[in-house]
């Protein structure tokens, strides 16, 4: 299943994707579509990036670990 989570509706600061990460986690999402302005912010929360992340300097999908 798809869900969405719009940080806007949410009244989530970007700068808290950490934290959204964490509770995605705990609600078990597999994996995120990250979107603007997250897509660099994302990077500091994350274990490892592909090498394409790496050499962009931006995320659009984190895999989460099970």
């Amino acid at each position: 299943m798809y869900r969405t989570i719009d940080l806007t509706t949410a009244g989530i600061a970007p700068e808290r994707i950490g934290e959204v990460l964490e509770w995605t986690r705990a609600l078990g999402y597999n994996a995120l579509n990250i979107t603007h302005p997250c897509k660099r912010l994302v990077i500091e929360h994350l274990d490892a990036l592909d090498d394409g992340a790496a050499a962009l300097g931006a995320v659009n999908t984190v895999v989460l670990p099970r």
